[in-house]
């Protein structure tokens, strides 16, 4: 628990700040990274949802920059599980063009998961009944892949589209014979910058 409380309270720090907001919708597939990657374009909607900060731990010639990010979301896989994710993300980004850029992204965090059909359990008189689920804590560690690319070239603080994939490793998923679970996820987002680079 106190575990916990010290992840709340370190994400909560780094939403005070920030130089971006986000929000991304995303579809993931459990499967190998690196796998599948065409059928998350139009098959099995798994659909996952997150808001975050971003800020910039270093910046050179604003052609290069280190940033970190603080995500929370929900997922759902259906009839397997669904849970809230709270993650952070080390990330590097290239601009391309002032309108266009690519990034990459190292993450670690918690999930939160709660089975996907009901738990059912005989009680002491012989009846069946439904068990209550509280979820149980889980690891993810993330990489991902990205491009951006702003909607107003020519206006710093015009809001960006985002294109991700990311490979999402979750721990463990059942102990004895699924310690590890892989998703492949790709998500499109919008990002509003909060800072004009240039002032």
């Amino acid at each position: 628990m106190k575990r916990f409380l010290v992840l709340i309270l370190f994400f909560t720090a780094l939403f005070a700040y920030g130089d971006n907001v986000f929000f991304t919708i995303g579809n993931n597939h459990s499967a190998v990274p690196f796998s599948r990657f065409g059928k998350l374009l139009y098959k099995d909607f798994h659909t996952s949802y997150e808001l975050g900060k971003s800020f910039t731990l270093k910046e050179k010639n604003q052609k290069f920059s280190w940033f970190q990010t603080a995500n929370v979301g929900y997922f759902k896989h259906r009839f397997v599980q669904s849970g809230f994710l709270l993650y952070s993300e080390n990330g590097y980004e290239k601009s391309i063009t002032p309108a266009l850029g690519i990034n990459t992204k190292l993450g670690v965090g918690y999930y939160h998961m709660f089975t996907g059909p009901d738990i059912i359990e005989q009680n002491s008189q012989g009846v069946y009944e439904k068990k209550n689920d509280w979820g149980k804590p889980q690891a993810i560690f993330t990489f991902s892949l990205g491009i951006t690319q702003s909607i107003i070239p020519a206006v710093n603080t015009a809001p960006k589209i985002s294109l991700e994939y990311q490979i999402r490793i979750q721990t463990p998923f059942v102990k004895s014979y699924v310690p590890l679970l892989p998703y492949n996820i790709l998500k499109l987002g919008v990002i509003f910058p909060l800072h004009d680079h240039d002032a």
